[in-house]
């Protein structure tokens, strides 16, 4: 995920690949995500999470997730979709900096 400046709990990740059994996938995160973010493409996802100040990504349906290593850990306070744009998100924070994706 690019991104731009512009100035323990559980999370199940359910995938239904097989047509009768999902699988269901267990990530654990050092306190619990306030939001989930979805894309028009629904294999991408972002979570919020607001104690630790740190933007999540998955690109497999939430198996997955990775902390976004373009914000520092400990910045985010928000995320929010773009009402228009698909592909867009921003993540503010409680100072002046903040970030902007354009490609989920």
């Amino acid at each position: 995920m690019r991104l731009a400046r512009v100035a323990g709990t559980l999370a199940l990740a359910v995938v239904a690949w097989a047509r009768d059994t999902p699988i269901v996938h267990h990530t654990y995160f050092e306190s619990s995500l306030n939001k989930l973010l979805y894309f028009k493409n629904p294999a991408t996802l972002l979570g919020l999470d607001r104690t630790s100040g740190t933007v999540h990504r998955s690109s497999d349906y939430g198996a997955k997730w990775t902390a976004i290593s373009d914000i520092p850990s400990g910045k985010a306070s928000r995320l929010y979709a773009h009402p228009f744009e698909p592909k867009m998100a921003f993540v503010l924070t409680e100072d002046t900096e903040h970030w902007v994706t354009r490609n989920e």
